[in-house]
């Protein structure tokens, strides 16, 4: 997904493999990215754009080292994010977005030059032992003219990949498949392996 978690790890994986990861798609089922940093943009009746950010105005965070660390440091660098450390302790603190809480995700996105995929839905994940690939098939693919517009898959079709990071929150994987079960089941038998 292209929530918090699912940017946090496509920014992970390009600042750990670089350019040997030659190409990150993260795929999304909503119409952009944010996921509940998700920002509305709304016309008033005076023709005026107003933006209201529907997720959270701080995220909280534990210590900061590593990876976590650069990127706090690159998003603040960015103008993306204030750090506001804890007062009381010596480790977390809180993240402050600087304009639209999507933002945030976007500059991971970008920053970890990605492929997005908006309004498509995974179906199922499954090993192909043979050709050593990931198998993701879709529910769909983006509707009419945004599917063309994000390259998206088509409804019903394949695609292969060398490795797959699912970030999706249980209650979503709920609500669009009954639970992980029918997401994985396809691969229970070979996980081991994987």
């Amino acid at each position: 997904g292209a929530g918090l978690s699912g940017c946090v790890a496509a920014w992970c994986v390009r600042q750990t493999l670089g350019e040997k990861a030659t190409i990150i798609e993260v795929w999304d089922g909503a119409r952009g990215c944010g996921g509940r940093l998700a920002t509305q943009r709304v016309t008033t009746q005076g023709g005026e754009e107003v933006r209201m950010n529907m997720g959270a105005s701080r995220l909280h965070y534990a210590g900061a080292d590593g990876l976590q660390k650069k990127l706090m440091d690159n998003l603040e660098k960015a103008g993306v994010v204030q750090i506001q450390p804890n007062s009381s302790s010596s480790e977390g603190g809180i993240l402050l977005p600087l304009g639209a809480s999507n933002e945030i995700c976007r500059w991971m996105l970008t920053n970890a030059r990605v492929r997005t995929k908006y309004e498509s839905r995974i179906k199922s994940i499954d090993f192909d032992a043979a050709k050593q690939q990931f198998v993701v098939s879709v529910f769909g693919g983006g509707k009419g003219q945004n599917r063309r517009r994000n390259n998206n898959p088509t409804p019903g079709k394949s695609e292969l990949f060398d490795a797959v990071v699912f970030a999706g929150s249980p209650a979503e994987v709920r609500t669009t498949h009954g639970g992980m079960q029918p997401l994985t089941k396809p691969m229970w038998r070979r996980v081991r392996k994987i």
